[in-house]
């Protein structure tokens, strides 16, 4: 992962922002314009992609989000379309996501949820092919200090279960179990914990049935000042050096009005390793879940499942 830098300048007072963004080797300028329930958002970049992005909060009707996405390559010609919908009530969420030019391909997924239990499905459905391309089912259960569920993926062909508990202030303990039954696995299982060391540190810790184990810790130097460190190895062969390491850094600087925003994170482990832990996805309004435990090389080891309870 390459180093990236962003500044932005905003002012609560005007409903246009800009927003200027560098990362593997791209530059881009964000033009944003917001009213009452309205924003566009233009985007260039140089690599010469004009993207835009209208979003429509509350407009059509209440709880609905509509997003209409553009982009265009002049060099190539080439362009895309894409209309998302979100709509959100109590105990109920459900999103949809269509691209109008290549299939047209749609892919759905609701979750309910009701005194703590929780309900969800996914399904994909390609138009030119008249055919349904993926289909999942989960289900949860979410209490304020712990969550269960058991998920169905990949066509009902990968079954996964998880469990998460908060057991005080400063512990956090997460496990996961998963098996494919087309592959005929052995049952892969994960342990992973949080330890808060004091209001401004942690250190996350995990390991799963193959040896491999993880360690990073993290801490806030200062007001806006944020240093991780971690390292991967393999619990077999100790005698080697650590096959991942990274550090990363994070900088807020602000200043009232405007206000400025500087990020900076570097990654010096050569390959990173993505691990989700998913409970019915991303979820996140009104018992409406959201328990996401994420593994993204060292940089982010143990990341706690988060439960979004009512708000």
């Amino acid at each position: 992962m390459r180093p990236s830098i962003s500044a932005r300048v905003f002012d609560k007072k005007s409903s246009h922002n800009c927003l200027i963004y560098f990362q593997s080797g791209l530059a881009r300028l964000l033009i944003i314009y917001r009213r009452a329930g309205l924003t566009v958002t233009q985007t260039w970049n140089t690599a010469n992609a004009l993207e835009s992005k209208i979003e429509l909060n509350d407009n059509i009707a209440k709880g609905l989000k509509a997003e209409v996405l553009g982009n265009f390559f002049p060099s190539t010609q080439a362009k895309g379309v894409k209309l998302n919908l979100h709509f959100k009530q109590p105990n109920f969420h459900t999103r949809a996501f269509f691209d109008l030019l290549k299939g047209p391909t749609a892919n759905l997924d609701a979750v309910i949820g009701h005194d703590g239990f929780l309900v969800g499905a996914e399904a994909g459905y390609d138009v030119q092919k008249a055919a349904v391309t993926k289909y999942s089912l989960g289900v949860g259960y979410q209490q304020p200090l712990y969550t269960a569920s058991i998920i169905a993926s990949n066509n009902l062909s990968v079954f996964s279960a998880s469990y998460y508990h908060k057991v005080n202030s400063q512990v956090e303990a997460g496990a996961k179990a998963i098996w494919d039954s087309k592959s005929g696995s052995n049952v892969g299982l994960e342990v992973a914990s949080k330890y808060r060391i004091d209001p401004l540190s942690f250190t996350k810790a995990k390991i799963n049935d193959r040896g491999i184990a993880a360690v990073s810790y993290n801490v806030l130097l200062r007001e806006g000042v944020t240093l991780g460190l971690g390292a991967s190895f393999d619990t077999q062969k100790l005698d080697s050096s650590p096959n991942k390491v990274s550090v990363s850094s994070r900088i807020n600087i602000v200043s009232r009005p405007p206000k400025l925003m500087f990020h900076r994170s570097v990654l010096l482990s050569p390959s990173r390793h993505k691990y989700y832990m998913l409970i019915l996805r991303e979820q996140t309004h009104n018992f409406i879940l959201a328990w996401t435990a994420v593994w993204s090389g060292v940089f982010n080891l143990a990341d706690r499942a988060q439960v979004y309870g009512v708000h």
